[in-house]
């Protein structure tokens, strides 16, 4: 994200990005979490660090068997964590390569009975010269680790490890240190030998270069405790969420007077499901009348036709002179906001906050309805 083009269409990024380690650096290890997963987009970050780190690469091009070595080493660095049974078949073609890099993925559930949701990757990079410190990237994502097409959103921040604490993050070392409990009992493998390390210098790590011109960022996440994510009030809202329910619309259009404080992109089918009386409380508009996506629940899988579309997640927030983005996994549901009796939400949700003024960040007019955009939208 930049500071004149967050949300523009055209700023656009390769997932395989997020792994590409910094100049003078190599990549170390790296934990992520998604809802859904198919082996084959998967796979293309473990092959993407091999052929990047690989001193000949057409060599391991005309040598299948020493690709297959590489990416089982690179297996042994990463943990993916997905929801339990969201993994789609791999292609029997790609049946080797599977075998080796399944021992990474691990299915777990949401302890508040609904959807482990969060996107995140969390991924150390070790130096070239001893002298120079660690470095920590977090991306905080609203895409899935599928191969759909749909218009998603991502926060990478890269910093170096120091000696003292970062409180901001503990929301994301709570978040890593919980996942290898959430797997099955009766099937949970151990945690990976690189986590408790990967965890320290997280807590340690001060993020550098904030985007969008921000000069604060902070995480949240939902669905572990009573201690999540909860949008701050403000004189303006805008939410950009492919699925809605009336509860958490409701909820988050409290204090906010007029629609012309409120406005809402969401999937038109979505909207049609809300009572009139709800969507009277915004100003709508939708992307385009192709935004379906297979996240939705009871849907097994995409179709040629519905492969294109809103699934980003984002809620904008003008405080007095101040503007925040949040962006992450959740939705503008009851599962993924309202907690339940027990204080936490049904959804495990990741968030980040971009915090700033807005003479550096703008309004939501200048961050999210630009000209660019703005051409992509349609009255609801």
């Amino acid at each position: 994200m930049s500071a004149d083009s967050s949300f523009d269409p055209e700023n656009r990024e390769l997932y395989t990005a997020l792994v590409r380690a910094p100049d003078g650096y190599r990549f170390g290890h790296a934990v992520a979490t998604t809802y859904s997963l198919d082996f084959e987009t998967a796979l293309a970050i473990p092959i993407s660090i091999v052929f990047r780190d690989a001193e000949n690469r057409d060599e391991m091009l005309r040598s299948p068997l020493a690709l297959l070595q590489s990416v089982e080493r690179m297996a042994d660095r990463i943990a993916v964590y997905c929801d339990r049974g969201r993994i789609k078949e791999a292609h029997p073609n790609a049946a080797r390569l599977m075998a080796l890099y399944e021992k990474t993925i691990v299915e777990v559930a949401a302890p508040g009975g609904g959807a482990f949701h969060p996107k995140l990757w969390c991924i150390r990079f070790e130096p070239e010269k001893k002298t120079d410190p660690v470095r920590m990237r977090v991306a905080i994502l609203s895409r899935n680790l599928t191969n759909d097409r749909c218009w998603d959103l991502a926060l990478a921040l890269d910093g170096a490890v120091h000696d003292e604490e970062n409180e901001n993050n503990r929301a994301l070392t709570k978040l890593l240190r919980a996942l290898p409990r959430l797997a099955n009992p009766a099937t949970r493998p151990a945690p990976p030998k690189f986590l408790p390390s990967m965890i320290s210098d997280l807590e340690r790590t001060w993020w550098e270069g904030l985007p969008a011109g921000a000069t604060k960022v902070s995480f949240a996440v939902n669905g572990l405790d009573g201690d999540g994510w909860a949008l701050p009030r403000g004189e303006k809202l805008a939410v950009l969420s492919p699925f809605v329910s009336a509860p958490a619309l409701k909820r988050l259009s409290d204090g906010y007077g007029s629609r012309d404080n409120l406005r809402l992109v969401s999937r038109a089918e979505e909207l049609d499901c809300i009572g009139p009386e709800t969507r009277e409380l915004f100003t709508i508009s939708t992307l385009d009348e192709r935004a379906t996506e297979y996240e939705a629940e009871g849907v097994d899988g995409p179709s040629s036709a519905d492969l294109e579309g809103l699934h980003a997640k984002a809620y904008l927030v003008e405080r007095g002179s101040r503007l925040q983005i949040h962006l992450g996994s959740a939705n503008a549901t009851t599962a993924a906001m309202i907690p339940t009796k027990r204080g936490k939400t049904q959804n495990v949700e990741v968030m980040a906050t971009l915090d700033g003024p807005k003479t550096r960040m703008g309004t939501i007019d200048d961050v999210l309805f630009s000209e660019a955009f703005q051409r992509l939208l349609a009255t609801y």
